[in-house]
């Protein structure tokens, strides 16, 4: 167990003596900041463990596939467009645009 996983695990204990206790009393008791505490707590009520999700790196898909459908549909419209045009009317950066792109197999020329 590491070190943050005993301050959640001290937060908790102390947030399960008394569930109805404020956060800024919690953070009184244990000694650490609201967020870390509220943070703790809210990770406790969802997924019932005070461990890290376990995961390789970066996620690899964006979290937003409204942007995604967005993207692919102005490329689809006007192909000739560039990188940079496309991101600002999506209102993204032209590295995501690439990305998505590249997922999508989408290519300006035929090979």
């Amino acid at each position: 167990m590491n070190s943050n996983e005993k301050v959640r695990k001290d937060i908790l204990h102390k947030w399960l003596q008394n569930p109805s206790i404020s956060y800024k009393q919690l953070v009184k008791q244990v000694g650490t900041s609201y967020y870390t505490t509220r943070r703790a707590v809210f990770r406790f009520k969802n997924s019932q463990t005070i461990k890290n999700k376990w995961r390789i790196g970066r996620p690899k898909v964006p979290s937003n596939k409204k942007l995604e459908k967005k993207v692919v549909s102005i490329i689809k419209k006007n192909k000739s467009m560039s990188i940079g045009d496309i991101a600002r009317k999506a209102g993204t950066l032209h590295v995501m645009v690439v990305k998505i792109k590249k997922r999508n197999s989408i290519r300006k020329f035929k090979k």
